[in-house]
């Protein structure tokens, strides 16, 4: 942090031909020598009083340069911390119940929504036959469900083995199946 003294300022005279960066806090002898700063504001000065503060043109050009890059961080700074604090507003907004006393928020409708669209292939999945689809079908009703959960909406645990469950019956009607496919080709009984 820089405190007043060192806070230095760049002014030109009329012509823009002689430079001079001085320290905020000296105010030079009235005098016949104009000089405006880079916002316009102008003072007479004694030539005399600012002479030991004179620069070359490079050192003005380099030294505002310098200057504009500060600026232009303090303000990237600025931005970033005032978006920050709007994603936080905003977040904050999202997870708040939708009513007093409720727990769905208004990211829920999109939850419920994804769900419901989801469903059909986890369905599909799960009645494959194919361990790897039902396991992916397991990971999309578990991403759903988390999904679900954070907007305020709580399955029970029934959902996480939904797939599990539709496997399972897949199984148990193949094995009705081949249990009726063999009684009916079983020979028939001999006639005494």
């Amino acid at each position: 942090m820089t405190s007043d003294s060192d806070v230095k300022k760049l002014w030109t005279d009329a012509r823009r031909t002689r430079f001079f960066l001085i320290p905020g806090e000296l105010e030079p002898h009235p005098g016949s020598l104009c000089l405006s700063d880079l916002l316009g504001r102008q003072r007479s000065v004694s030539p005399e009083s600012v002479t030991m503060f004179e620069i070359t043109e490079d050192e003005a050009r380099c030294w505002a340069k310098g200057q504009l890059g500060e600026a232009l961080e303090d303000l990237k700074s600025g931005i970033d911390d005032k978006l920050a604090d709007w994603r936080r507003w905003i977040d904050d907004l999202n997870n708040r119940p939708i009513k007093e006393g409720g727990t769905a928020t208004p990211n829920a409708a999109s939850a419920v929504f994804d769900f419901l669209t989801q469903l059909p292939r986890v369905v599909a999945q799960s009645i494959s036959g194919d361990d790897n689809r039902v396991d992916s079908a397991r990971n999309a009703i578990a991403d759903l469900q988390l999904r679900l959960k954070e907007s305020g909406v709580d399955l029970d645990d029934r959902i996480a083995d939904f797939p599990d469950r539709l496997a399972g019956l897949r199984k148990d009607a193949e094995l009705r199946r081949t249990a009726r496919k063999s009684s009916t080709k079983e020979p028939p009984p001999d006639n005494v």
